[in-house]
C-alpha cells in the first residue's frame, strides 16, 4: 500500500515543489487537465519502484501513456507522451498519490490560491474532456477512426469469403477496437457503447451479401448465419448501453450524450429485413439513455419534421409515437400508432409492460382500454404466424395490469374480440367464473359436440346445470347419424342414453319421448342405425 510505504512528510514536500516548479496562473489547463483524469479514474496501477519513485498508468483519449516521478526530486520525471515539462500525466499521477494523505481539493486550493478550481464551469469541464476537442470533435474523432480502422481492416480481410465477414466484423474489428481500453469512467464506457453502435450498423449493411442471386450455394442457410451473429451481437450491443446507463453522466459529460443522439439516428435508415430490429434498439436507447425531456421533446421534433416530409416513411412515425409516449404524451402517441395496426399491437404491449413495471397505474389503464377497443383489428392485421404468440403475450400483459389495478373487468371483452386465438384462455376465464352458459354457447358456435369436449368439463357443466348440456348432446348426436357408419351409430345410441337419463333428471320426459318420436321418424330408412337402438334398448 503507498500510505504505508511513502511518509505523509515526502508527500507534502513533493507537493510543495510541484507548486513552485508549476505556477497555477502559468500551467492553468495542465492542471485542470491532470485534475479532471484524476477524477474520472483514469490513473491506475501506481505503485513505487525504487525509494520514493513511483510509476503508473494513465488513460487520456484511448491512449495509455506510463508517467514515472521521483517525489524526492520532482525535476526528474519521464512519460511516455515525451513532453518536455511536467504533464498531465505525472501530474494526474501525483494526485493519485497525495490522496492516499490529504485530500487533493486541499492541495488545489493552495495552488491555486482560492477554491474556484472546485467549482469548475459547464463549459471548462467539456474543455477538459479533450484539450482541444469539443464533444463533438471528440465522437466525430472516434468515428473518423472506425472508419479508418474499418477500411484497413477490409483491406486486410480482401480474400476473405463473404460468409466469414459478420463473423470477423465482430472478431477482428469490433473486439480490437474495445479490448485495449478501459471501461471506468463514463467517456470510456461511452466509446465502448459507440464502437459497438458502428459494428452493429455495418452488420446491418451486410445483408445484401446475402440475396440469392451473389449466394447460389445454401443462400437460406448463409443469410441464417448473418443473422444470428447480428443477433448475437444485439447482446453484446445492450450490454454496452446498460454499462454506460449504469455510469451516470455528469454535468460535464452531457455535451457528449446530446452529440450521440445524430449517430444512433442512424439506426432509423437501416433497411432490409432486420429494419424493425434496428428501429427497436433506437427506441431502447431513447428509453434508458437520453432520459432528459428536453433532448426527447427536440428529438420528436426533429422525427415530426422528417415524418412531414417523408409521410410514407413508417421509421420517422414509429419514433416520433414513442418519443410521445416517452414524453407522457400518451393521446399523441396513440393518434400516431394506430395508422399501422401491425406495429401498434406491438407497442401498445411493450408500453403496457413498462408503465405496469413502473406502477403508473392510471397510464397503463388508458392503453388497456385502446387495447381492448382494437385488439382485433391489430391482431388481425398481423402474420398469421405471429398472432397465437401475440394473442398469449397480450394475456400475460393483461394479467399484470389486473394484479396492478385490481381489476379485471376489460379481460372478458379483451379475449372475446381476440377469438378465435383466446379460445382457450376464454374457455378457462369462464370455467373460472362459472358461467357455464355461455361456454356452451362459445362450444356450439364453434362446432364443438360432447364427443370431442373434455369429459370433465362436462362433467362439471352437468353437475351446476344438466339442462345446459342438452344442445350439445342433441348437435353430437345428429352429427354421428350424419356419419352413416356403425361405429359412428354406437356412439350416438350411448349419447342418447345419457340424454334420456337428464331428461329424466330434470322431469322433462315428455319432451324426450317427443324428441326420440322425431327421430325415429327421421331414421327409419336407417337399418344399421334402428339395429343399434334396438341393442340399446332405445325401441
Amino acid at each position: 500500500m503507498l500510505q504505508a510505504t511513502l511518509s505523509p512528510e515526502v508527500v507534502i514536500a513533493a507537493a510543495k515543489q510541484l507548486m513552485s516548479l508549476m505556477p497555477f496562473s502559468q500551467h492553468e489547463k495542465t492542471v485542470k487537465r491532470a485534475l479532471q483524469l484524476y477524477r474520472n479514474g483514469h490513473v491506475y496501477n501506481v505503485s513505487i519502484i525504487k525509494d520514493y519513485t513511483i510509476k503508473g498508468k494513465v488513460s487520456d483519449r484511448r491512449i495509455t501513456y506510463e508517467p514515472v516521478m521521483n517525489l524526492a526530486a520532482i525535476r526528474e520525471h519521464t512519460c511516455s507522451c515525451e513532453k518536455e515539462n511536467i504533464c498531465e500525466h505525472v501530474i494526474a499521477m501525483f494526485f493519485y498519490v497525495y490522496n492516499q494523505t490529504k485530500y487533493v481539493g486541499e492541495l488545489i486550493h493552495k495552488w491555486k490560491g482560492t477554491s474556484h478550481l472546485e467549482k469548475i464551469t459547464h463549459t471548462e469541464q467539456l474543455e477538459l474532456v479533450s484539450e482541444s476537442e469539443t464533444g463533438d470533435d471528440l465522437i466525430q474523432t472516434w468515428w473518423k477512426q472506425f472508419e479508418q480502422k474499418y477500411d484497413e481492416f477490409r483491406q486486410r480481410r480482401k480474400r476473405m469469403k463473404e460468409m466469414e465477414l459478420p463473423h470477423e466484423l465482430v472478431h477482428g474489428f469490433f473486439q480490437p477496437l474495445v479490448r485495449s481500453t478501459p471501461s471506468a469512467t463514463f467517456t470510456d464506457r461511452l466509446y465502448h457503447f459507440h464502437a459497438a453502435l458502428f459494428t452493429l450498423i455495418h452488420l446491418f449493411k451486410l445483408e445484401h451479401l446475402y440475396k440469392q442471386n451473389q449466394n447460389p450455394i445454401h443462400p437460406h442457410y448463409a443469410k441464417a448465419f448473418w443473422q444470428q451473429i447480428v443477433q448475437d451481437f444485439i447482446t453484446i450491443f445492450h450490454r454496452k448501453l446498460g454499462d454506460i446507463v449504469k455510469k451516470k453522466a455528469k454535468k460535464s459529460e452531457e455535451p457528449l450524450l446530446v452529440q450521440t443522439i445524430p449517430y444512433v439516428r442512424q439506426l432509423l435508415l437501416v433497411d432490409g429485413s432486420l429494419k424493425r430490429v434496428a428501429q427497436t434498439i433506437y427506441d431502447v436507447i431513447w428509453e434508458f439513455l437520453f432520459e432528459k425531456e428536453e433532448w426527447r421533446a427536440a428529438e420528436r421534433q426533429y422525427t415530426m419534421k422528417q415524418l412531414e416530409a417523408s409521410p410514407s416513411d413508417e421509421q420517422w412515425l414509429y419514433a416520433s409515437s414513442h418519443l410521445s409516449f416517452l414524453l407522457k404524451d400518451d393521446e399523441q402517441a396513440y393518434t400516431l400508432i394506430d395508422r399501422y395496426p401491425h406495429a401498434a399491437i406491438q407497442y401498445i404491449v411493450s408500453w403496457l409492460d413498462f408503465l405496469i413495471e413502473k406502477k403508473e397505474k392510471q397510464r397503463a389503464t388508458f392503453w388497456v382500454e385502446k387495447l381492448t377497443e382494437h385488439s382485433s383489428r391489430y391482431v388481425f392485421a398481423m402474420p398469421m404466424h405471429e398472432r397465437h404468440w401475440l394473442v398469449e403475450k397480450i394475456e400475460h400483459t393483461y394479467k399484470k395490469y389486473a394484479g396492478l389495478s385490481k381489476d379485471f373487468s376489460y379481460y372478458e371483452p379483451l379475449l372475446q374480440s381476440l377469438l378465435p386465438y383466446s379460445l382457450e384462455e376464454y374457455l378457462n376465464w369462464l370455467f373460472s367464473k362459472e358461467k357455464y352458459r355461455t361456454v356452451v354457447d362459445l362450444y356450439m358456435i364453434i362446432g364443438m359436440t360432447a364427443e370431442n369436449i373434455n369429459p370433465s368439463d362436462m362433467r362439471e357443466i352437468e353437475r351446476k346445470d344438466r339442462s345446459i348440456v342438452l344442445p350439445l348432446y342433441h348437435q353430437a348426436i345428429q352429427w354421428l347419424i350424419n356419419q352413416k357408419n356403425r361405429d359412428s351409430y354406437q356412439v350416438a345410441v350411448q349419447f342418447l342414453k345419457r340424454l334420456r337419463i337428464h331428461y329424466n333428471m330434470l322431469k322433462r320426459t315428455d319432451r324426450w319421448e317427443t324428441y326420440m318420436e322425431k327421430l325415429l321418424d327421421q331414421t327409419k330408412r336407417l337399418r344399421a342405425f334402428q339395429e343399434e337402438l334396438k341393442k340399446g334398448n332405445l325401441l
